[in-house]
């Protein structure tokens, strides 16, 4: 009983965990109605070692359609807009604990041994576990290639989920969010 109750908090701990932080910031003085194509910067091994073939087009692909949907076209080099991805796969601990009060022999409304109102002092027992977990980071940085500065960027830190599907399922999810307040082309006078 012990066991299965301490599954089921960890399994709360890391659904509560699994929320998704993103951010993203621009330069304000930047006008984006001025790009019109993309190319990606190539993936740097070394930078996202952690991060398999599979997810990395996953990342790409997702990464593309936005920029699509926002209106722009993707080339294979020498586009207006470079876009870099960094990725930091971190493996974490957590820890959780709990009382179980159930556990003792007198815990009940009669008192002791059914005698009376009340509680008795019974027994009870504290549980600690710890759970393994990966802790994402995503980075995704726009430049202007004829500038050479950034012009935008957004953030994204979350756990990253063992299940495959789960993660062929968040990795888009978690791109559109990060694509969701990007910047709107100011209207050319």
């Amino acid at each position: 009983m012990q066991k299965l109750f301490l599954s089921a908090i960890i399994l709360l701990l890391l659904s509560a965990c699994s929320s998704t932080k993103v951010n993203q910031t621009y330069d304000k003085n930047t006008d984006f109605s001025q790009y019109q194509t993309f190319s990606f910067h190539p993936w740097d091994l070394e930078k996202s070692r952690e991060i398999n073939r599979f997810d990395q087009e996953r990342i790409f692909s997702s990464i593309a359609k936005e920029l699509k949907h926002k209106g722009y076209t993707q080339v294979n080099d020498q586009g207006d807009l470079i876009v870099d991805i960094f990725v930091i796969i971190d493996k974490k601990q957590g820890t959780t604990a709990y009382i179980n009060h159930y556990g003792s022999p007198y815990w009940g409304g009669y008192g002791f041994y059914g005698y009376g109102y009340g509680y008795s002092t019974g027994y009870y027992s504290t549980v600690v576990g710890t759970y393994n977990y990966l802790q994402g980071t995503a980075i995704i940085n726009l430049f202007d290639r004829s500038e050479k500065k950034l012009v935008w960027q957004a953030t994204s830190n979350g756990v990253v989920s063992n299940d495959m599907n789960e993660r062929s399922a968040n990795i888009p999810k978690i791109v559109r969010q990060m694509f969701f307040h990007f910047p709107k082309n100011k209207k050319k006078k």
